[in-house]
């Protein structure tokens, strides 16, 4: 019998250690790589389905909640970009660039509270229903707090759009406060009862500031009673605004 050359396929060796020899032919290494170039493919089709699932999430900041798991809003929400229809997508702006002018009124809104206001950057991709809702959902940071819009407005061409803030704290200017609280003795009320009256002046109060809302706003602790504010309201020229307060007192009832 005669003695046959069978073609043998190169052979390629990997040493593993001191001891053991592998040996790979052509035919493993070749599925070797078929299968890591199908291990990345894999791995790229699953990124790019999870970032398509991502985008294509609700995206909402209504008083700073998130309906994505993890805090992914806290670190999506500087990358955030609305377009004509107001629907989110990842885009690279600022927030903190977003508000223009932020300053406080020059009046008090009420007693403690402050209203800032501060005007959207124009973004000319975004038609206005998408800057209104980039106005509710686009934080400020006021005293050291980050806020959400109380409402947004509109001014038309040239002007903008401009959010507003109600500040109820860190506002000394705006903490007016009771005086002494004086007993005036009892009077008759309009359901002809009688009462002890209260007056009490109020300090404290900003030259503009609006006297008849302070006063009906500023809190107060009248004998054992707390208010919200004063009951009745007047003010003075020469003596300032002074809140009056009717407490029901057995001591009245008998007076004539």
């Amino acid at each position: 019998m005669q003695n046959m050359i069978l073609p043998v396929r190169a052979l390629s060796f990997k040493r593993m250690d001191e001891k053991n020899w592998v040996v790979l032919t052509e035919d493993t290494k070749d599925t070797w790589k078929q299968r890591q170039r199908l291990s990345t493919s894999l791995l790229v089709v699953l990124l790019a389905t999870l970032i398509i699932i991502l985008i294509s999430l609700p995206m909402s900041w209504l008083g700073g909640s998130c309906f994505w798991p993890l805090n992914l809003c806290s670190i999506l929400q500087p990358l955030v970009k609305y377009n004509d229809s107001g629907t989110a997508a990842i885009h690279l702006i600022e927030s903190e660039g977003l508000w223009q002018g932020l300053k406080g009124g020059e009046h008090c809104l009420r007693y403690a509270t402050r209203e800032y206001t501060a005007r959207l950057s124009a973004i000319e991709s975004i038609s206005r229903e998408g800057m209104m809702r980039l106005c509710r959902e686009t934080p400020v940071e006021i005293h050291g707090k980050v806020m959400y819009t109380d409402f947004c407005q509109d001014l038309g061409f040239g002007r903008g759009v401009w959010g507003f803030w109600s500040v109820d704290f860190d506002e000394p200017e705006c903490e007016t406060r009771w005086g002494e609280f004086i007993d005036l003795g009892c009077v008759l009320g309009l359901d002809s009862s009688h009462s002890l009256r209260i007056e009490s002046r109020l300090e404290n109060l900003q030259p503009g500031s609006n006297w008849q809302v302070m006063c009906a706003t500023t809190p107060a602790d009248v004998h054992g009673h707390h208010y919200g504010g004063a009951v009745e309201c007047f003010h003075s020229p020469s003596s300032g605004t002074h809140g009056i307060w009717d407490l029901p007192d057995v001591s009245c009832d008998n007076v004539d």
